[in-house]
């Protein structure tokens, strides 16, 4: 990986927690204060799977507010994911809390 480079994926803790094709986790995974609506959901495409995250990240969630002030790690860093260039991608969003 080049230098400055954080990875975001899922191998790491800053992967999305929703995943295409699969229903999005409840709030025993998500934190408690998550909004219902975004639990037990089914995440068709990565659209949906990145408006999720923006939604929970910016939730009352008592861990996306960890994420929230966590991310500050990233400032000034590269993000590598796997998302295709030119799609949308959760790191986006991680990148414009970190900066």
């Amino acid at each position: 990986m080049p230098p400055n480079t954080v990875k975001v994926d899922r191998t790491s803790q800053w992967g999305n927690p929703f995943v295409i094709g699969k229903v999005s986790p409840g709030k025993s995974v998500l934190g408690a204060g998550t909004p219902s609506e975004l639990c037990g959901v089914p995440v068709r495409d990565r659209a949906q799977a990145i408006e999720l995250f923006r939604k929970w990240i910016y939730s009352e969630s008592n861990l996306a507010g960890e994420w929230r002030r966590s991310v500050r790690a990233l400032r000034g860093k590269n993000l590598a994911c796997w998302c295709p260039l030119g799609g949308p991608c959760h790191a986006e969003i991680l990148l414009s809390l970190a900066n």
